[in-house]
């Protein structure tokens, strides 16, 4: 998370920063799938289903 974030340029100065940003993360990943359920994954996909389901 950490390094993601200092590729586009956050700044993340501790641990528990990073920790809320994985969180808030997750909470809009989890209500875009449920709002947008029956949207086409992009190509390429990387959200959890795609990249543990084989091809």
């Amino acid at each position: 998370m950490l390094r993601r974030a200092g590729a586009v340029g956050v700044r993340l100065r501790t641990r528990e920063e990073a920790e809320e940003l994985a969180g808030l993360l997750e909470r809009l990943a989890a209500e875009y799938r449920e709002t947008h359920h029956g949207a086409p994954h992009p190509t390429p996909c990387l959200c959890h289903t795609c990249l543990v389901t084989p091809a």
